[in-house]
């Protein structure tokens, strides 16, 4: 992101937007709770691959896999799997209505099932 931050200031960006953009991508590493409204809108667009179909969802760990080859199978499946529990222990995977009541039940499943597959 710093990199970006003089292409922003070149746009004639401000100083407080430059911020909330650093913030907002940050915010999708999901380390922490969202801070406002546009960090929640976008921690929840970043996953809402978790909340997709069966069969897309399987598409999309195989890809993330083939992204990863150059780890053995064994670690990347202990961090994978780590990751995975992480956002099942959540209260909410989703932090908008919307999406909760949209791809909540769906993604918990995926998570559920891959935690399965990577043991």
């Amino acid at each position: 992101m710093q990199k970006k931050r003089p292409f922003l200031k070149s746009q004639n960006a401000t100083t407080d937007v430059i911020q909330k953009v650093y913030d907002q991508i940050l915010s999708t590493l999901h380390t922490e709770a969202p801070k406002n409204s546009s960090e929640a809108l976008i921690m929840d667009i970043d996953i809402t691959i978790l909340g997709s179909p069966e069969t897309q969802y399987e598409e999309y760990c195989t890809k993330i896999r083939k992204e990863y080859t150059w780890i053995p199978g064994i670690i990347y499946r202990k961090k994978r799997k780590e990751i995975m529990e992480r956002f099942h222990q959540r209260e909410r995977l989703y932090y908008t209505d919307f999406f909760y009541s949209k791809l909540e039940a769906k993604a918990r499943f995926n998570i559920s099932k891959e935690i399965q597959k990577l043991s």
